[in-house]
Formats: C-alpha cells, structure tokens, sequence
C-alpha cells in the first residue's frame, strides 16, 4: 500500500483512535509497562521504559525528570526513520529547567531505536503510529500534556487533536504543517536505507554533512559527528542503521494523486496553544501551506531557524529557551495545573526477559 493510501485511510479514518481504545479495553496488554534491567541507560540524564502496544509489540520511550510536580509533561515525537534521540537536548533542558521542571517522554515508533521491529512491514507508517502513540498516553497516564512533534510526529499529533482532543494542552510543531509534501517524502525514500554504512560515527558525520549540508550550512563539524550517532547505533565494533531499513517500504508513493490534508485536524486546535518552527531552508513547510495556518487562526508563537532545512535540530540554547518559555505558557493556559485523566492506577509490569531478547533481536533484524 503506497504511503498516500495508507495516510488516506488513516486520516479518513475518524474514529481509528477510539476504535483503538475499545480494543485496548478488551485486551490488558496495552496497558503493559516494562522496566529494563537496572543501568540499561543508552545515555546519561534519562531512563528507559517499555509499553506494549495493542499487539503486544514493545516500544521504547525515553523518561526525564520526575512528575512529582503539577507542570504538564511534554511528549515528544520524532519524525520518520528518527528516535527519541533526537530529543535529548530538548528534554534534558525541560527536564532541569530552574523555573518549572517538567516529565518528559520520548517515544521509539515501532521499528526504530531501541522499539521492536515489526514482522510485518506493511504496518509501518502513520495509521499505526498513531494507535501506538495513544497506547503510550494512556499507560503511562500523560493525558493532558504538550506535544513537541517533528515532521511525521507533528501529523501524529494532529492525528491525536482531531480523535482526542483532551489529550493536548499544548502542541509544537517542528516545520510541518497540514499539507503533507510528496516531493519530500521522496527525498526520504532517496536515503532512508540506503546510505553507506560509515566505519565510524566521524565517518557518518562527514557522509550525512555530503547529504545534507546544503540543508543545514551551519552545523560544525562535531554538530555532524552527533547527527551521526543519532542515525547509526553502534554494536560489537559495527555500525548499523538506528531503524529497520524496512522501513522505506511505507514511503512507496502515487503521484497521480494528491496527499490528504490535515487542515480539518489543525482546526481542532482552535483553543490550543500553538508553536510552529520552520526551517529557512524546508522544503515540506511551504509558504502556502504557513499562511494558510496564519489565515486560520490568530496566535501562533512562529520561529524561523535560520541555516536549517527540514527539519531544524532542537538544539541551540535559544531556541530551547523558547520552547521551554512556550510550554510554560500551557501551564497557564491549562489552569490550575497538571491533572491525569487516565486512570491512576499503575500497570502491571510484564517480564524483563523479553526486553533481553529484544536487544538481541533487533540487531539480528538490521541485518
């Protein structure tokens, strides 16, 4: 099924995220959180946990910070072929923020970083994202909270304003808006699995900078080298791609016909504080498609990141700035604070040996 089909169907689709819960009620698996073993922590400042989603398949989602306080959380969304690595900058800094701390979860789309890839490729893409992106919400009770999605997160989250609307409080949408571009996506399915495996992340860095450089001129050569080590992963001495090459599959595409529209879903966001990043240099968040959000509605806290193609990097200290003063406006605009709506109840945790045999698995599935 060509991407644009399976974008139709889930977008035509209304009630697929109610649907998803119904089934999530007639089957507890949902519900399951699994904890790594103590110390499995890819990197410093975060934890790992583990949500199954509606067929059992695990999914990996970064934590920062505690939820001891009544801040909203943050949910951050990568776009495809990318990990919650992508993130870490971001939500180490919402994390730690002296003025107000915040929960942060990053989420692994199944077939990425450290989620499970799944048998079938045919249920990569959005239809199925999102029902796993609702599955993270509601077991680990984040509902309400603001979104920050990149790219294919940022339609996730549009997905999610339209079928359940009470989940946002707030939403950043990092360049990408309702009008789904295919000449982008054909940029994608031009590399995504197919660039040279490097000898080393400093090799990568220098082969993503030959790819990418016109996009994004200002990155230095260390810049590059981080890039690469959120895009390969690193196991017994080898370099592999951080996401099943499988993955390309869901971005065959039908130019005869157009892409759907999201403008129905970015309505829904009428009352919802809104934050729209564009790079200077992107190509999927055109011009028509900005001012027509502009000529929607009225507040829109608009960045434009200079130097940055599609889509920009959450990294620089001023745009981190703004982003968190953003998220801190949610607070307000929410009341009183910070309240679940999902069930406060924990859910049961499931075993930690099949997290073990995950690990293993996925790079025997790289390969």
């Amino acid at each position: 099924m060509s991407l644009l089909r399976t974008l139709a169907t889930a977008l035509n689709a209304r009630g697929d995220l109610h649907d998803g819960e119904r089934a999530a009620r007639r089957d507890r698996r949902t519900n399951w959180v699994v904890e790594p073993a103590k110390g499995f922590r890819p990197d410093e400042g975060f934890t790992t946990l583990f949500v199954t989603a509606c067929d059992d398949l695990l999914l990996n989602v970064r934590i920062y910070g505690s939820r001891t306080n009544r801040a909203l959380p943050v949910v951050c969304l990568p776009g495809f072929g990318r990990t919650a690595a992508d993130f870490h900058t971001l939500a180490t800094a919402l994390a730690a923020d002296p003025a107000g701390p915040r929960f942060v979860v990053a989420l692994d789309y199944r077939g990425h970083g450290q989620s499970e890839y799944d048998s079938n490729p045919d249920n990569y893409g959005l239809h199925r994202d999102a029902r796993d992106l609702w599955s993270v919400v509601r077991a680990l009770n984040l509902a309400p909270a603001v979104f920050v999605g990149s790219s294919h997160g940022g339609f996730l989250a549009l997905m999610l304003a339209r079928s359940q609307p009470h989940a946002i409080a707030g939403l950043v949408l990092n360049d990408v808006g309702p009008v789904i571009e295919p000449r982008v996506l054909l940029q994608i399915k031009g590399y995504l699995g197919k660039l040279p495996i490097p000898r080393d992340f400093k090799e990568g860095g220098e082969l993503l900078r030959k790819v990418f450089g016109a996009r994004f001129p200002g990155l230095a050569p260390h810049d590059w080298t981080a890039f690469a080590e959120r895009t390969w992963r690193e196991h017994r001495g080898v370099l592999a791609p951080d996401y099943d090459v499988r993955l390309a599959r869901a971005l065959d595409t039908n130019l005869e016909h157009p892409p759907p529209t999201l403008w129905d879903a970015f309505e829904a966001l009428a009352s919802v504080p809104l934050m729209v990043i564009r790079g200077v240099h992107s190509t999927m968040l055109t011009a028509p498609t900005l001012d027509g959000m502009l000529a929607r509605r009225d507040e829109i806290d608009m960045v434009v990141v200079p130097d940055q193609g599609h889509a920009p990097l959450l990294e620089d200290p001023k745009l981190v700035r703004r982003i968190a003063a953003f998220v801190a406006s949610c607070d307000a605009a929410d009341g009183a604070g910070w309240k679940s709506s999902a069930p406060a109840d924990r859910p049961p945790v499931a075993q930690q040996a099949r997290v073990d045999r995950l690990q293993e698995r996925r790079f025997a599935q790289a390969g």
